[in-house]
């Protein structure tokens, strides 16, 4: 026999933590808040269909909502921002996502201290409401940890929340929370920008990441401006006109009429050419293939140069869009002879353990499992939105 009153409570609890008042639970269940009001009070508990959609909703067994006592865990934020998009989610210390956003791009280096604020703050209030406090926040962006803007961005952040802890670093520490040991990893993004890094009991190491105007290559960037030469070489005489030079022609125009407008692209407008030339390599073409040929040999390059410095040897933890591409990623392994896992949820993820190391919590299997079934579930719910 279950306790009336408990169960209340942990309607109540529960209905609280997903910030939902009496009325929004009734209406999601068609009742009457007053029937809401009854279950919480333990005068009238719900019958076993509304028992179970209420486990539904909340994201809890039906048993744990009979019969155990459903406490609150500690609330935190988590913020994994890059060249091109900044992700948050709400999340408990035992791994339930509560609410996801997604907002433009953060970098501070390329879109300055303001903008980055700006969408730090807009995003992080998306998230809060009345029934949550947070805990702790963690913003892991590119840029994070050598640009300028980085103790602006804590101090706002704590102005604004008050008590609660606020750290902010690069976005490559989101990359290597998903490793086993996240303090001693090592790991590589590859998207608008790239570099590869590692972590030796705690201390971060770069190799390559020096940005779009010093990189040699391996990058979106670095691939979109190898297409665009392609282009520019064709335009001048200096090649053949070819199926590749069409394809890049298509999305830009004739390279040399429009290299004032080519000038004035910014670094993710180039980068969005990389996937043209992904599709034109997927179809073998010899000049695409070059081109990621290249770039692959850079981030080749700077993975050895990474290994002989830190004296690791083992798998690389993979982020960034680009090494979703399975021939680019074939190409860095081959040529570095290092094995790259890219993890099927996204760094939103390591981002969160790192909140968690950072505010004493341990994470352990359970934390992923829950962190990832639950982030499913929600970005779902914001698709149907």
């Amino acid at each position: 026999m279950f306790d009336k009153k408990l169960l209340g409570n942990n309607i109540k609890r529960e209905r609280e933590r997903h910030g939902m008042t009496q009325s929004q639970l009734a209406e999601k269940l068609y009742l009457t808040y007053q029937s809401v009001s009854g279950w919480e009070r333990g005068t009238h508990p719900p019958d076993l269909d509304n028992i179970c959609e209420l486990s539904k909703i909340f994201g809890i067994s039906i048993d744990t909502l009979l019969f155990k006592r459903c406490g609150y865990d500690r609330y935190m934020v988590a913020v994994d921002g890059g060249g091109s998009k900044t992700e948050f989610v709400l999340f408990t210390e035992s791994g339930e996502v509560i609410r996801r956003e997604k907002l433009s791009s953060s970098n501070p280096n390329s879109g300055g201290a303001e903008n980055c604020i700006s969408v730090l703050l807009q995003g992080i209030e998306r998230l809060r409401s009345d029934a949550y406090k947070i805990d702790a926040i963690f913003v892991g962006i590119a840029g994070g940890a050598s640009s300028v803007a980085t103790a602006q961005i804590v101090r706002t952040l704590q102005e604004k929340y008050g008590s609660c802890s606020v750290s902010c670093d690069s976005d490559t520490v989101n990359v290597l929370g998903f490793a086993p040991d996240p303090l001693n990893a090592m790991g590589m993004i590859v998207g608008t920008s790239s570099s590869v890094f590692f972590r030796n009991n705690g201390l971060m190491q770069y190799t390559g990441g020096w940005g779009y105007l010093f990189d040699k290559g391996g990058s979106g960037f670095d691939i979109g401006r190898d297409a665009i030469r392609e282009a520019l070489s064709a335009s001048d005489g200096m090649k053949d006109g070819n199926e590749f030079v069409e394809i890049i022609t298509s999305e830009i125009g004739e390279a040399r009429k429009n290299l004032g407008e080519l000038y004035r692209m910014n670094v993710q407008g180039v980068a969005a050419l990389a996937p043209v030339v992904f599709r034109a390599a997927e179809k073998g073409n010899k000049d695409a293939l070059s081109i990621l040929e290249r770039n692959a040999g850079r981030m080749a390059e700077l993975i050895k140069t990474a290994q002989k410095k830190s004296g690791y040897k083992g798998k690389i933890i993979g982020g960034g869009s680009l090494l979703r591409d399975a021939i680019y990623k074939d190409m860095i392994q081959e040529k570095s002879g290092v094995e790259i896992m890219v993890p099927e949820i996204p760094p939103i993820y390591g981002a969160a353990v790192e909140c968690c190391l950072r505010n004493g919590i341990k994470t352990d299997e359970s934390f992923g499992e829950k962190f990832a079934m639950s982030y499913k579930r929600r970005k779902q719910k914001n698709a149907e939105n």
